[in-house]
């Protein structure tokens, strides 16, 4: 699955993984922040409240009792009338917090509603006490006074102390649940990033093999390359950035092997193969190319080379053909002139001697010629000898030259024996015509 994916998207669904993790162990936590959160609030908007509230409606209580003793005990009038306005003003607020209490108690809120209740009773019994002191009796309103508010404060207290104990109580759990989700909350965010830690491990591991094995096999294939073994063969590839270089480097080797094929035919000889070039940047392809081509114009420039040699020793054996059926032809008529003329044998001999060594030196050179021929039909086969053989062949020109040169003489000598035997002919027979009859056989020599 992952060697279908690109690597930056590769990379991209690990670490979105990752990351996801860490977002739920954030949501998680956030949740959690919220509970606890939420406990603050409930602890501070109940126990908290409910508590401070109504130690504060206790104080107010406590404030109205002391007041009521202060009419009870004062001097004047006018100290007794202010004492009695600072507990109505004092009931005021306390009724004001019970009533908050009574709004923000979680529990059983006729607890509240009988403290009111008590306070009303307490309120009804001070009012007559200081009924009793508006008129004058004093001793009357304190007995009163006392008796009733031990009563009503005993009730009040005993309900108080039954909300604050709730309240407490209540304050207990609300923390206990805060402490327990805050540990929670610690542990789970613990075990999130660990599990995170280990994933985000695990996924680094498996893709960081998916990327670098097959990197390392391309390494290593070329690395074979590079030395010039193109024997390796390449895996399938992947779709991957990865896949895409290993297809690259498989159309590389493919190259490379027709290449080779390319330059071993044309190391056994065969010049018609054709080597085509993938681009204008493949340097080796065009080097190849080029290579192939300058072989073959070479190639064609060393057999027209040949042909012009092996044209060359055709005309000059034809030439050497004709100069020795010239010999021939020269060396039979010496041979007729020596037979017609006895006087000059010994120098017809001696013509005939020549003409012959003449005749044999020309069958030399035909011979010489055949093997320049020879020579120059090897020389196709086997371009290193070509130079051994034009240069035989340019010294057996020389001596047929000069042994042209020789028949030549020759030639000219028979030309003078004949010219000379010619006048002894014509002397001959002008001495026969003067013998007479004597003179036939000068005639017949004539």
């Amino acid at each position: 699955m992952l060697q279908d994916l690109r690597i930056g998207r590769r990379l991209l669904f690990g670490f979105g993984i990752v990351v996801m993790l860490l977002v739920v162990t954030e949501v998680l936590t956030i949740q959690k922040i919220n509970s606890i959160h939420s406990l603050q609030q409930a602890f501070y908007d109940h126990p908290y409240t409910v508590a401070d509230t109504l130690g504060s409606a206790h104080t107010s209580i406590v404030r109205i009792d002391r007041d009521m003793n202060d009419a009870l005990l004062a001097s004047t009038a006018q100290d007794m009338e202010s004492s009695i306005s600072q507990i109505d003003d004092e009931e005021k607020n306390a009724i004001e917090k019970l009533n908050l209490v009574k709004d923000r108690f979680l529990g059983d809120k006729q607890i509240v509603d009988e403290i009111i209740t008590y306070m009303d009773t307490w309120r009804k019994d001070r009012a007559r006490a200081i009924a009793f002191l508006r008129n004058n009796q004093k001793e009357q309103a304190l007995a009163y006074a006392n008796k009733k508010s031990d009563e009503n404060l005993a009730k009040i207290n005993k309900k108080i102390d039954e909300v604050i104990k709730f309240a407490h109580n209540k304050a207990i759990i609300i923390t206990n649940n805060s402490n327990e989700i805050t540990g929670q909350t610690i542990r789970n965010a613990f075990i999130v990033l660990v599990v995170a830690l280990l994933f985000a491990v695990a996924v680094t591991l498996v893709i960081t093999r998916s990327i670098t094995k097959p990197l390392g096999d391309l390494v290593a294939i070329a690395d074979r390359l590079a030395v010039g073994d193109i024997s390796s063969e390449i895996g399938a590839a992947s779709k991957d950035e990865i896949g895409a270089l290993s297809r690259s480097m498989v159309l590389l080797q493919h190259q490379l092997r027709s290449m080779s094929e390319n330059a071993q035919q044309i190391a056994d000889g065969n010049l018609t193969v054709a080597i085509t070039s993938l681009s204008e940047k493949d340097v080796m392809g065009n080097a190849l190319a080029a290579m192939g081509n300058n072989l073959r114009e070479m190639t064609r420039e060393i057999i027209d080379g040949i042909n012009v040699l092996a044209s060359s020793s055709s005309e000059i054996m034809a030439s050497t053909n004709q100069v020795a059926s010239g010999a021939t032809e020269t060396a039979a008529a010496v041979s007729e002139t020596s037979s017609t003329m006895a006087e000059v044998k010994q120098t017809a001999l001696v013509s005939s001697q020549k003409a012959r060594n003449v005749a044999d030196t020309a069958q030399k050179t035909v011979q010489v010629a055949q093997a320049g021929r020879r020579s120059v039909d090897a020389s196709i086969a086997g371009m290193g000898r070509i130079q051994v053989q034009v240069a035989a062949i340019a010294d057996s020109i020389v001596r047929l030259s000069e042994q042209s040169q020789t028949i030549g003489e020759i030639v000219a000598t028979v030309n003078d024996l004949a010219e000379q035997s010619n006048l002894l002919a014509v002397n001959a027979a002008i001495e026969a015509a003067k013998a007479g009859e004597q003179g036939k056989g000068f005639a017949v020599v004539a």
